[in-house]
């Protein structure tokens, strides 16, 4: 008879504790099923399938439902490469279903893979190398550090290659032969690729845990699922997926017990993802401060409506002698822009808190005034001029279209108001819709960059929900496209390489920015010169990419400049902006002439301004000051630099320090514009800035700051609960800014202005 004793168990249990599955009596939440008949079903057959059946079965796969299936092995065979690429040359993946390809941890393995993967809609690559004792001593010999490094150069390959190759792609690891693996060092290998891979919330990783060799009773396998799902790093980022075998005909029962111990199984249509989350509170938010924020109040948003509705009535044109529907007239008059400003006086008023009269700006935060006939005004008596306006006789004076050759910035409003014409909704519903629609264009370019920032995601999204950006980009200010170029070229910023495809679309944000408000923007174009040359994997050189960038930003900015000319109408001589005082040539000789000067102009300016990072709560035509928003934003904006603390969040000493070097000339530059294009000459202090100018400053100062206290604090705060913070905290931060912008305008008390 066969003596039993020498045999032992194969499998390595973990420590008691690990079993919480076992309260559970079934299965809460269905899991995602990946097909794998493709290649492991393949492999189970006498004669494998031909390239026509293996065709044909997968059209079957897709037809039953399946959403992720594994195509096979690319790189074993010319038969499993030549069916991938059939499947993605002839269109045959549906854009909902995901292909999974499995490679070896070896160079030219996983560089068949990725060609044989180009094309397709989404693809997850699954490398792997085997970890359990038995392969570790019997087949490579090797000791644990060196199996471990085997996955880690794997890794390291596989994240260089995904940038060398162009795709949707998602990464899957696994430790092979799990089951015959002593589970802390299973998880050690896996943490060990996960520190390469980086995997955030909304690009997660999968770590497959299979049954390779059915060792153990299903229950044993429960315990390891569950102790790997409690030990895993970034867990919030990674999808647990099982593999299970039927050697010991349980390979039912542990797949089940595996997902009440913590499996996911591929579920990748569950992941919280944090661009579509912070999206999603951009544009409610937004949607908030649309209607919050009374119609022309957005400073000069009185041309950019008219503008706006030039265009959305085909008004490709320019001419000051056209004019506008009759309820257009009424709007404008019945909304002066600067409301607050138009419903004073002389510009004094009494402080409510001190009662002292003092000038406008310091106590013209009413929501209420008395207007000079002695009678209380509000925004609410403005609406109500409007929408009698059919009955009375009294005629408004008549707008003309005002100096703004625009047309790019302004094309979403201009759909949004074609929209609402459409619908009957007159010259109010035209400005509305035009509001909503510049906002879904800022959420897509703000979702374009929090999809792209691979670094320092919270400061990104608190400066996109700060209350004074969600202002602009639900106005109807060119501001609202040009705020989100800006966000996504310093998105594109925080990678570590960039290649073809990265540089293009900074370079169309650039250029977009250049011809929406030019000049001033070519300082855009010498930013990406802050990579390194290993960095820089682009067909072009660096000089010669930012050669082109400047080239195609000029030759719109010129563009737009001759159109402008050409379709002009009856403008006659343009009066310069700011009057007859201003004169371009004149001031700039003056800065030259007297550059000490200068500099006392810019603090001064600084200093009077609150730095305009005490301005964040400025609203209106900077006559509606929220104080509660200016005192609390830097201490947000410094919450959002401390969530950004986790080491890989870090952008680098060099790069951060060339991007501190480009804020500081960037805010200089923009206070100079101001001073040549819209100050008189000489004058002590600079005419016209708005802190909205600085947004993109204030994110590069977050930025900074955050790398100083990553020094100080050294905190052990990941970049995914970093993240999951900051949707918390900037989301609520945005909704109160919203009520109390409405609260202002609408609700707020009675403040004497006029006497």
């Amino acid at each position: 008879m066969m003596d039993a004793t020498k045999y032992a168990p194969g499998y390595y249990p973990v420590p008691a504790g690990y079993d919480s599955w076992v309260k559970k009596d079934h299965i809460e939440k269905a899991p995602a099923w990946c097909s794998v008949d493709l290649r492991d079903g393949n492999q189970a057959l006498i004669v494998p399938m031909s390239l026509e059946e293996k065709l044909e079965f997968f059209q079957m796969l897709v037809k039953i439902g399946f959403k992720e299936i594994e195509v096979g092995f690319p790189a074993a065979s010319e038969t499993e490469y030549e069916f991938l690429r059939t499947l993605i040359e002839k269109n045959m993946i549906p854009e909902d279903v995901t292909v999974q390809v499995l490679t070896q941890c070896r160079d030219h393995i996983f560089r068949r893979t990725f060609e044989a993967v180009k094309g397709a809609p989404r693809a997850v690559i699954h490398f792997y190398n085997s970890t359990s004792v038995a392969q570790r001593e019997q087949v490579f010999h090797k000791s644990k550090e060196e199996i471990k490094k085997i996955a880690t150069d794997g890794a390291k390959l596989v994240k260089q290659l995904s940038q060398e190759y162009e795709g949707n792609f998602l990464f899957e690891y696994s430790p092979e032969s799990f089951t015959g693996t002593e589970v802390d060092y299973a998880v050690d290998v896996c943490n060990a690729v996960l520190d390469i891979m980086q995997p955030t919330p909304d690009r997660p990783m999968i770590i497959n845990l299979p049954v390779t060799v059915e060792m153990s009773m299903p229950h044993v396998y429960a315990n390891q699922i569950e102790y790997c799902d409690k030990h895993l790093k970034y867990r919030d980022s990674v999808i647990i997926s099982t593999h299970p075998h039927n050697d010991r005909g349980t390979g039912v029962a542990c797949a089940e017990l595996a997902v009440l111990a913590g499996a996911a199984a591929l579920a990748l249509r569950q992941v919280r993802d944090f661009a579509k989350k912070g999206a999603a509170c951009i544009l409610l938010c937004g949607v908030l401060f649309a209607f919050a924020n009374p119609p022309m109040q957005t400073p000069d948003e009185t041309d950019h409506y008219l503008r706006t509705y030039a265009i959305s009535m085909g008004r490709f044109d320019f001419d000051a002698q056209r004019g506008y529907p009759e309820d257009v007239d009424e709007l404008v008059a019945a909304f002066p822009g600067a409301w607050v400003n138009a419903h004073t006086s002389a510009g004094l008023g009494t402080d409510p808190d001190t009662h002292a009269e003092q000038p406008f700006n310091s106590a013209g935060y009413a929501l209420k005034q008395y207007g000079k006939d002695g009678r209380v005004e509000s925004i609410r008596d403005s609406f109500e001029q409007y929408l009698t306006w059919l009955y009375r006789d009294s005629v408004p004076q008549r707008v003309t279209e005002p100096v703004s050759f625009l047309i790019l910035p302004f094309l979403p409003g201009a759909l949004g108001m074609a929209l609402a014409r459409l619908f009957g909704l007159g010259a109010l519903g035209c400005l509305y819709g035009g509001r909503l629609v510049n906002l879904l264009a800022h959420t897509a370019l703000c979702y374009a960059a929090l999809r792209s920032a691979h670094k320092c995601r919270p400061a990104f999204l608190c400066i996109m929900l700060m209350p004074m950006s969600l202002y602009m980009g639900a106005s109807l200010s060119y501001d609202a496209t040009l705020l989100g170029c800006y966000y996504l070229m310093l998105a594109l910023l925080t990678w570590d390489e960039w290649n073809d495809k990265t540089a293009l679309f900074y370079a169309l944000a650039c250029v977009f920015a250049n011809g929406t408000k030019p000049y001033i923007n070519l300082l855009w174009v010498v930013l990406p010169l802050i990579l390194r040359k290993s960095e820089w994997k682009v067909r072009f050189s660096r000089a010669v990419y930012a050669v082109l960038t400047a080239a195609g930003a000029l030759a719109l900015t010129l563009g737009v400049e001759q159109y402008g000319t050409l379709l002009r109408h009856n403008y006659g001589a343009i009066a310069r902006q700011g009057g007859t005082t201003v004169n371009g040539g004149a001031q700039l000789l003056f800065v030259l002439k007297n550059p000490l000067r200068y500099i006392a102009v810019l603090l001064g300016t600084l200093y009077e301004n609150d730095g305009f990072l005490g301005q964040l709560g400025l609203f209106g035509w900077k006559d509606m000051p929220i104080a509660f928003i200016s005192i609390t934003a830097p201490p947000v904006l410094l919450a959002a630099a401390m969530l950004c603390t986790a080491q890989t969040d870090t952008l680098g000493r060099r790069r951060m320090g060339w991007l501190g070097v480009f804020g500081l000339v960037y805010a200089v530059g923009a206070m100079t514009a101001m001073y040549i294009t819209y100050t008189p000459v000489g004058m002590v202090r600079i005419v016209g800035l708005q802190t909205r100018y600085f947004l993109p400053v204030w994110l590069l100062l977050v930025l900074a700051a955050a790398a100083v206290l990553r020094r100080v604090l050294a905190p052990r705060l990941t970049a995914a609960k970093g993240e999951a913070l900051a949707v918390t905290l900037c989301g609520w931060y945005a909704f109160a800014g919203a009520v109390l912008l409405f609260q202002h305008y609408f609700v707020g008390p009675v403040y004497t202005i006029y006497k």
